[in-house]
């Protein structure tokens, strides 16, 4: 599963539930969290294990990053990885076993990687795909889901290191080198089979339609096909594709982005669209190529904290994917569970409070936050749900000083400072927060508030156009969405002072 999912809160059984995950207060694996030098990874992995896949994780980072921005580029937040040591509960939390892996957003926003394990290791070409996916978002954080595909199957080959058996159809050159191995823009593994069976790419006017989700009929087409266009674009129109990624980098919606780049190829103009399709046809049968190479040197410093087990009830529900029939259930008894275990847990009380309808109870998060002063969740969950403007803003910027690396947290800050008409104070934790989470709308609309209040018209409206684009691809869109950009052109505020 490769596309950024924005899952809806919570959901129940009576008596031991079906998640089929045993927690550790029942006799489960321990789980810790490791901190490494670009990663969270939560494992209830041997230490032996967890230090190989650390090792991977932060040299496929290094090279990734690489390929994508560079030497010298450093991103601002950690990624969360989540790796169950079995695969079979990999599978529990993907809910099909037709995924390899997957990235999504978690209750926050926060992108979280779920990866499966076999042995001691986690597939690279997968964990490189699925850190192509996070780490391109910090450059094109609005993305068609054919660019994002087909970004992350150009860069996942960045992980081989056998050499590559060239197909027939597809040859290469190779750019600053004569070697093979690992490279930027091979063909990945898994295409090549596709492509050796001449299996007919879905016509572009379907993709650019597309919306992540691949048929059960022909697995992998719209893949295929997404990293074909991409590699094209990259190969054959490298100017206007520059140009095209550029307008995407500045926020610009993705179809207007297109229209402007490439205008010769117009989504309206069926023509115009046949006309790619045949030089993609023509491109997959008898291409020439190039690629780059990337090295990385990994650091692999980590420290690790045990986790709770009523945080891996909390952990393993975020990191779900897909459910049953019976999701609702399922999640009520999941969440009773971890407040049985740890009844003062505020992200279980939260969401236990919403899943019945209910308000969070304001009198058990605030003992929580005077008990926990050094957790930065609690005073999260505080501030999320008190009706007090001065007690959430207060903590807020507790859980900032906690997590500078909360894009939640810093967003709350900012939200709470342009309410009370400092927009000035609020901008520096608004560009925070959309630097951490850039592909989440809640983060764009929190800097579009402050420039609205600072009388930046243009930019405020930009980048609410952008953050409604974003939530009407989710399933966690607002109610409101809709008047939200009509209200920022109804006028702004004179500058702050």
């Amino acid at each position: 599963m490769r596309k950024l999912v924005l899952v809806p809160a919570f959901l129940a059984l009576l008596g031991p539930p079906a998640f089929a995950i045993t927690c550790p207060a029942k006799g489960g694996s321990e789980w810790r969290e490791y901190r490494t030098a670009h990663f969270l990874l939560d494992s209830d992995m041997s230490r032996f294990k967890v230090e190989s896949l650390v090792k991977e994780l932060e040299t496929l980072h290094g090279m990734v990053l690489r390929g994508l921005y560079g030497e010298g580029v450093e991103i601002p937040a950690r990624i969360r990885v989540v790796a169950p040591s079995s695969p079979g509960d990999f599978k529990t939390l993907a809910g099909d076993s037709n995924v390899g892996a997957y990235f999504k957003a978690g209750w926050s926003g926060a992108a979280v990687i779920v990866l499966p394990v076999v042995g001691s290791q986690a597939s690279r070409d997968v964990v490189a795909h699925e850190l192509a996916h996070v780490l391109s978002h910090f450059q094109f954080p609005e993305q068609p889901s054919w660019f994002s595909e087909g970004l992350a199957g150009f860069f996942e080959t960045v992980a081989r290191r056998e050499e590559q058996r060239q197909e027939s159809q597809f040859s290469h050159i190779v750019r600053g080198s004569s070697t093979m191995g690992g490279g930027v823009g091979l063909m990945p593994l898994n295409f090549m089979q596709e492509f050796s069976e001449n299996a007919g790419h879905v016509p572009v006017r379907e993709l650019f339609e597309w919306r992540g989700e691949e048929s059960r009929g022909a697995p992998g087409r719209f893949h295929l096909s997404s990293w074909l266009l991409y590699h094209w674009l990259w190969n054959q129109r490298s100017a206007k594709f520059d140009d095209y990624q550029k307008r995407l980098a500045d926020g610009d919606d993705p179809a207007a982005a297109w229209k402007a780049a490439f205008p010769e190829y117009d989504p309206a103009n069926p023509d115009s669209l046949a006309a790619l399709d045949v030089e993609l046809s023509r491109y997959g049968k008898s291409a020439r190529y190039a690629f780059y190479k990337v090295s990385a040197t990994p650091d692999t410093k980590m420290s690790d904290t045990l986790l709770s087990s009523a945080d891996v009830h909390l952990l393993l529900l975020e990191a779900r994917l897909n459910w049953p029939d019976s999701r609702e259930a399922l999640i009520r008894a999941e969440l009773d569970e971890a407040l049985a275990e740890d009844p003062w847990n505020t992200e279980a009380l939260v969401q236990r409070a919403r899943l019945d309808g209910k308000e969070p109870p304001i009198e058990k998060l605030r003992a929580s936050a005077d008990t926990r002063k050094g957790d930065y969740r609690a005073w999260l969950a505080l501030a999320g749900s008190t009706r007090n403007d001065d007690e959430r803003r207060l903590a807020y910027q507790k859980a900032v000083e906690l997590n500078p690396e909360s894009a939640r947290a810093q967003e709350g800050v900012a939200r709470a400072l342009t309410a009370e008409g400092r927009a000035r104070e609020a901008l520096p934790f608004a560009n925070r927060a959309l630097d951490l989470e850039p592909w989440n709308p809640s983060m764009v609309e929190a800097l579009a508030l402050a420039a609205h209040r600072l009388g930046k018209c243009v930019e405020a409206v930009k980048l609410e156009r952008r953050a409604v684009r974003m939530w009407s691809r989710s399933d966690a869109a607002p109610a409101d969405i809709a008047g939200r950009v009509a209200a920022l052109e109804s006028g702004c505020k004179p500058a702050a002072k």
